[in-house]
């Protein structure tokens, strides 16, 4: 039989973390953090932690040469697409990393992923990133309160809700509230496919041909 060295591997947590479902797991020990009591308050326990090589390898799309750049194949899309697509994959990442307690690590990945994001919508309307920024730049709102980022927003007709994509908003700091984990958001098609806004203004499911209250099912769409 033959087994796996990285699943089957014995190491003293205290010294070598382990790998797990894309984790690294440690045990805690730092005799300078007290409770309220004064007691010692997180020695022997176990931590969650996001690797180093998954940072970069996450960040490795959006790199060349240690530099941010544009990913000129996006910009065929709308801009609602590519807004879209970037918070889309930041946001599977940041979510399935939600227990670790260096999450805030990821926060390096966010500069690269906006940086790319600014240098792509830059490079489709021939303009400067400083431009980009004012341009689509806004106050989003989440549950943490008002925070800056960017947004795109289509207007429909006939008094309907407009369709708004954005990027930032999202909290990196540890969250070890019990919910349901949903590091599988919504998928968005590049352009050599049906177009997303094109997709959602039909107003027609693709699954079933209903005209009533229906999103895009490959984007996982929020019903409108």
């Amino acid at each position: 039989m033959e087994l796996s060295p990285t699943k089957t591997m014995i190491t003293h947590g205290r010294t070598q973390a382990a790998r797990f479902l894309g984790y690294e797991i440690v045990v805690l020990h730092a005799d300078h953090k007290h409770d309220q009591h004064g007691h010692r308050s997180i020695n022997a326990a176990i931590g969650l932690k996001v690797p180093v090589d998954v940072i970069r390898a996450k960040c490795a799309p959006y790199l060349h040469h240690g530099r941010p750049i544009r990913r000129t194949e996006r910009t065929v899309n709308t801009d609602f697409s590519i807004v879209a697509q970037f918070q889309a994959e930041f946001q599977g990442v940041g979510e399935y990393y939600r227990l670790a307690f260096n999450r805030h690590r990821l926060g390096y990945l966010k500069y690269v992923m906006e940086r790319s994001l600014t240098k792509t919508l830059a490079r489709k309307y021939r303009i400067t990133v400083p431009k980009v920024y004012r341009r689509y730049r806004a106050v989003l709102d989440t549950e943490h309160g008002p925070r800056r980022g960017l947004q795109v927003t289509v207007h429909r007709d006939g008094g309907r809700l407009p369709l708004v994509a954005q990027w930032g908003g999202i909290s990196l700091a540890r969250d070890t509230t019990p919910r349901p984990l949903n590091d599988n958001p919504p998928r968005i098609w590049n352009g050599h496919r049906s177009e997303l806004v094109q997709r959602l203004l039909a107003e027609v499911c693709e699954l079933c041909g209903s005209t009533k209250q229906v999103g895009a099912p490959h984007q996982g769409a929020q019903r409108l």
